[in-house]
């Protein structure tokens, strides 16, 4: 066999392999974006065709709508008392840096060592903002609540150094 005749074959294979791995390359790259998009997804896609219909679903809040109008008619159905007790080493909250009390996010009261009455509705979230020691947590304690209320119950405390931290989710008992 001819030596040369052999190169020229090998030679003319290694291109025609070469050539064909482009292709595929450049269909590799042409799937992949046609592939982020929807419409075409769902005709190449096996599995996008057999998934079924999209459903769309509405954004809706943990809060329900009553919640919502009740809130902004004013009308407060339960309460919780919140009180401030040292930490585990006698930490106490400054008089220049008191503890802010959120509900829904927005700023309702500042709490520092006395008693906080606060009126709350089911569904609502109860958080604790400030800016504390890092080392010198401060325990917020729930002293008494509406007899309905599940959570936050009376005796519930958490340790917070006022990063925002959620005392919790106001769920109401509605059995009667």
């Amino acid at each position: 066999m001819n030596f040369k005749k052999f190169a020229s074959c090998v030679l003319g294979f290694e291109k025609f392999f070469f050539q064909i791995a482009l292709v595929f390359v450049v269909l590799l790259f042409v799937g992949q974006i046609l592939l982020s998009y929807d419409n075409m997804r769902l005709f190449f896609s096996k599995v996008d065709q057999l998934e079924g219909d999209e459903i769309e679903i509405p954004h809706q809040d943990v809060i329900s709508q009553e919640t919502v109008m009740q809130n902004l008619q004013g009308k407060h159905d339960y309460y919780v008392v919140l009180k401030t007790l040292p930490g585990k080493n006698n930490e106490k909250i400054s008089d220049d840096q008191p503890l802010e009390i959120h509900i829904n996010e927005k700023f309702v009261a500042k709490i520092k060592d006395d008693l906080l009455f606060l009126y709350v509705n089911p569904g609502d979230l109860i958080t604790i903002e400030g800016n504390l020691n890092k080392e010198k947590p401060v325990l917020i304690f729930v002293e008494d609540v509406h007899a309905k209320l599940l959570h936050p119950y009376k005796g519930y405390a958490i340790y917070t150094f006022g990063e925002g931290e959620p005392l919790g989710w106001v769920v109401v008992d509605d059995k009667d």
